[in-house]
């Protein structure tokens, strides 16, 4: 998994850092569960991406040697990648123009070669760029994991005839519809890299909604909290489905019997994981029960741990009080928590909420008569026998 994490990750940095100056990456504390702990438990399989990056050339990328810092960092992006991932290169101003598109291989130089020496351009047409840009990634032979960098120091500034000035307009629509499309059958990282503090990079996320924006001030601690976004993606791709499971709960012990006979009865609990990856806790474990019956489990631990695909057996004490009607139903809550949590909800944008299903039926307890009402019945049984001699 090196490919996509580390590797990605360091050359994105290694990018970012040199063409913006912003603060260094934070460094993990000790001890602290991150993206490659879950990535390394997922045991994704390693495979060749389509990088596709968008260079500004209008004329303004040569104030303050932008461009070139773009052209000598390029190289540092490119050193970070596998000899078998593809790069598609492309310059954008007035139109978008393909300058490279082939595998790595072991001469990142070739393809920086195809770089215009100098940004004459004189618009800034953002939305023709990602068109482009989507146009690489819909080809035929596009792998399924793949990432679309947009790098700009201006805002939206088109030529004439440009069908992307307008913002709302139809074009910009479409190439939302062509990125839905596309992410039916890859997965896309997206990164819109400002190279000044006021650009328009952000309108690649109204195309590709999940993109980074990464503005100035910011871009060092970005990119090293987000590198390796496709590894990413294929690991929520894969735990989206896991986690949609419930946890199951079965319950064994006469409840009716506890509220009979108004006597503790013994009870167990049985825990099962649906998760085949992803470790839970659960605590806080309070009873649910409909109005008017109350039921106490004494005994229950703080927590009780679910490894991946685990069953856990927990032992309880029951009280039940109260009246129960046909069929009443009696269920657990619980907070249920993760070592995975904050991966699976900051870094991968997965929804972390498991529910908690299973429930117990309590009868209702047996009518008992008073004793003072038993020989009243008895005398009525009998009457109504008599009567029904008399008449035949």
């Amino acid at each position: 998994m090196v490919r996509f994490s580390a590797k990605l990750a360091g050359a994105l940095l290694g990018l970012a850092a040199g063409l913006l100056a912003g603060p260094g990456a934070a460094q993990a504390a000790p001890g602290t569960f991150g993206v490659d702990d879950v990535v390394a438990a997922l045991g994704l399989a390693s495979e060749p991406a389509d990088y596709v990056v968008l260079v500004d050339t209008s004329g303004s990328m040569n104030q303050g040697g932008r461009y070139n810092a773009v052209r000598l960092k390029l190289r540092t992006l490119l050193a970070g990648l596998e000899a078998d991932d593809r790069v598609s290169l492309l310059t954008f101003d007035s139109a978008a123009r393909s300058r490279f598109r082939g595998v790595i291989g072991d001469s990142p130089e070739a393809i920086l070669a195809k770089l215009p020496a100098t940004a004459a351009g004189d618009h800034t047409d953002i939305g023709a760029a990602i068109a482009a840009g989507l146009t690489e990634l819909e080809r035929e032979d596009t792998h399924r994991l793949a990432a679309l960098i947009l790098i700009t120091d201006g805002v939206l500034d088109v030529g004439k005839g440009s069908a992307y000035a307008d913002v709302g307009s139809a074009a910009w629509k479409k190439l939302n519809s062509r990125a839905t499309d596309l992410a039916k059958n890859h997965e896309v990282a997206a990164y819109a890299v400002s190279l000044q503090a006021n650009t328009d990079a952000a309108l690649l996320k109204k195309v590709l909604p999940r993109a980074t924006e990464v503005s100035a001030t910011e871009v060092g601690n970005r990119f090293a909290d987000l590198g390796g976004d496709l590894v990413r993606l294929q690991a929520a791709k894969a735990l989206e489905d896991e986690l949609a499971a419930p946890i199951q709960v079965a319950w064994s012990g006469d409840l009716g019997a506890a509220l009979a006979n108004s006597a503790l009865v013994a009870v167990n609990l049985d825990f099962s994981s649906p998760y085949s990856h992803v470790p839970v806790e659960l605590q806080d474990l309070q009873v649910q029960a409909p109005a008017g019956l109350s039921v106490v489990l004494s005994g229950l631990p703080e927590k009780v741990t679910l490894e991946p695909g685990g069953h856990v057996t927990v032992a309880a004490q029951a009280t039940v009080t109260g009246s129960a009607g046909s069929g009443a139903e009696v269920g657990l809550t619980a907070e249920v928590t993760s070592p995975w949590r904050k991966v699976l909800e900051k870094d991968l944008g997965l929804e972390f909420a498991p529910a908690l299903v299973g429930s117990s039926t309590i009868a209702p307890p047996p009518l008992e008569l008073p004793p003072t009402l038993a020989p009243t019945l008895l005398a009525i049984v009998v009457l109504v026998g008599l009567g029904a001699g008399v008449l035949l």
